[in-house]
């Protein structure tokens, strides 16, 4: 298995090399790029991925108040190209469309991806 990983928040680099570290010996190839998934996409071949997994944001519930503990929100970034912090629905829903056509072209015949939507 090789992985790439791309994230807008470059605070979360180590968290993908924490969970991949067990390949760290393994001869695999790791790559994490920090920036945005609109453009980092292009940059994989089409047809070059088994698998691919995609975390979107909820659009912008890390920038209402917490209900769970009543506490203040947290947005994920203040980069205007988190796609967190696009103020209008339908404009998030369809770059989140984009980049989502962006994931497909990337996959190899019979690949697979899953999208887990998490705040």
């Amino acid at each position: 298995m090789n992985a790439i990983g791309i994230d807008i928040n470059p605070e979360y680099k180590q968290v993908f090399l924490n969970r991949l570290g067990l390949f760290e010996h393994s001869g695999r190839h790791l790559d994490y790029q920090v920036g945005d998934a609109r453009t980092m996409l292009r940059q994989i071949k089409t047809a070059s991925v088994e698998f691919a997994l995609t975390s979107p944001p909820y659009w912008d519930i890390l920038h209402r108040r917490r209900t769970a503990d009543l506490g203040d929100s947290r947005p994920y970034t203040d980069d205007p190209r988190d796609l967190g912090n696009i103020d209008e629905y339908s404009a998030f829903v369809s770059t989140f469309e984009d980049i989502t056509v962006e994931v497909a072209r990337t996959l190899r015949h019979l690949g697979a991806a899953t999208t887990l939507p998490a705040p």
